[in-house]
């Protein structure tokens, strides 16, 4: 398994103000495949979705994401990188959330991803 750690700050101006954004690395799984930890979904197409990189290798997979309160907020078999963010058709709040993932091959692997709304 693959560790690594930096950090990133995204800074910018808009009108007069400075909006400034902490960005985790990717968490490596294993060689196979790795889950951003962080997405906005704002519409710019850029890290718009909840990401696990290769998932298309993993075509039995199901994925769950629970809210800090224990709330299950998402929950698909056969995931495809299209989560949103989106709950009963609205927004979720910034926010730390937990996965759960089963690979469909015998491996459930479980973190958090941040939902930023930048």
């Amino acid at each position: 398994m693959r560790k690594f750690l930096f950090f990133l700050f995204i800074m910018s101006m808009m009108l007069n103000k400075t909006n400034a954004a902490y960005i985790k690395p990717p968490i490596f799984i294993d060689d196979e495949m790795y889950v951003l930890s962080t997405f906005s979904p704002n519409g710019d197409g850029v890290n718009d979705f909840f990401s696990l990189q290769t998932i298309t290798d993993f075509p039995n997979n199901a994925v769950k994401v629970f809210s800090k309160e224990g709330l299950m907020v998402f929950n698909k078999e056969y995931y495809r990188n299209d989560w949103n963010g989106y709950y009963e058709g609205v927004l979720l709040p910034e926010g730390i959330y937990f996965y759960i993932l089963d690979d469909g091959k015998g491996k459930i692997i479980s973190g958090s991803v941040q939902l930023m709304k930048i």
